[in-house]
């Protein structure tokens, strides 16, 4: 995709970030409150873990 127009190459990627979003999104839907509480807390514990300011409020 080397040889596009810059302003084209970002609209394909925003449809394709659009599919992506759309298909995890009816995947999710059949999700547990359960499973989704343990995919938040690791998605928390790896922010945390790899955040330049660690253990304080980021200020």
């Amino acid at each position: 995709m080397e040889n596009f127009d810059y302003d084209l190459r970002s609209i394909q990627e925003a449809r394709d970030l659009a599919r992506n979003g759309e298909a995890a999104a009816k995947k999710i839907a059949g999700y547990t409150a359960e499973q989704i509480d343990v995919i938040l807390r690791s998605m928390a514990k790896a922010g945390e873990e790899h955040s330049p300011v660690s253990g304080t409020d980021g200020s």
